[in-house]
């Protein structure tokens, strides 16, 4: 099962639980969160930690170093063909 049929159920569920179940869910999401140490999520939604932000970053600058990049005109020029 994929995580949209997992979102899609769980929702389902949760639509129909009771506040008791709610409250218990709502605390191991946050304990989740926290752990985490989400600071955003991916176009999915799936949660970003600190830690894999600063990871991409690096990344990102060192393909900047390397002249791995597109101009925006470029990418304006390569996404009308999409």
């Amino acid at each position: 099962m994929g995580s949209t049929q997992l979102k899609e159920e769980l929702q389902k569920y949760i639509n129909q639980a009771d506040e008791r179940f709610l409250k218990v869910v709502h605390a191991m999401m946050k304990e989740y969160v926290r752990d985490l140490k989400v600071v955003g999520s991916n176009p999915g939604g799936v949660p970003i930690s600190k830690e894999e932000l600063i990871l991409r970053a690096r990344i990102a600058n060192q393909a900047i170093k390397k002249g791995k990049v597109k101009s925006l005109k470029r990418a304006r020029k390569e996404s009308k063909n999409w």
